[in-house]
């Protein structure tokens, strides 16, 4: 494409979402491929949102683990939030099931206890995913399983010094989420993951 973002030459679009455009990077200096997650223009004048990527870059740095996408830097480009994460050369969870069909039990399994490694590992820094699905698993050609997409995640600390989510609201993926996450239950802990991981298992084993 020809234009940098901060020190990261970008190659090429991998594809947008609900908060912005994720492009692939490369390191001049040591020819690493990244990842780019940048807010959308229309998000960037939306404080809220603003917010919530802000405190999205703060977990993904946060979490250092094999089994966890690793965030690296952060930095603004053109009035637009960004962050630098892993590149990783794979599909998603959602995109295997579609192509290939269901998983059988081993293969499941593995993915399985290497997503419950790494919500262990956030657990152990107070945080909860809030949104585990087959969407948000990569796995890389390799076989190895990864977490990503902390946009919902939540501190269950009181480290969360900005509210910025509005009292009352959902925020997940209904056919994925706990009861009281659908209730929309401030309250939340590591539980809700939990139920959410056993739905992603099911949709992993069974297809739908």
């Amino acid at each position: 494409m020809g234009y940098m973002i901060g020190e990261y030459e970008v190659i090429e679009k991998l594809g947008s979402g609900a908060m912005g455009d994720v492009f692939k990077g490369r390191n001049p200096k040591t020819n690493e491929f990244v990842a780019i997650k940048i807010l959308s223009e229309e998000l960037s004048n939306n404080a809220r949102a603003v917010e919530r990527f802000k405190r999205e870059i703060q977990q993904s740095i946060k979490l250092k683990h094999p089994n966890v996408i690793g965030a690296y830097t952060s930095g603004e480009f053109k009035g637009r939030r960004y962050y630098v994460m892993e590149f990783v050369d794979g599909v998603t969870a959602k995109k295997e099931l579609l192509t290939r069909g269901p998983y059988d039990e081993f293969r499941a399994m593995e993915i399985i206890i290497q997503i419950s490694k790494a919500l262990e590992h956030a657990a152990q820094f107070g945080i909860i995913h809030r949104d585990i699905k087959p969407d948000n698993i990569m796995i890389t050609y390799d076989g190895k399983a990864k977490l990503c997409d902390m946009g919902l995640a939540k501190s269950t600390s009181g480290e969360d010094t900005n509210n910025v989510t509005i009292s009352g609201t959902v925020l997940g993926t209904p056919h994925y989420m706990s009861p009281e996450q659908a209730q929309g239950d401030e309250n939340l802990d590591t539980r809700t993951d939990i139920f959410s991981l056993g739905a992603t298992t099911y949709h992993l084993l069974t297809g739908s």
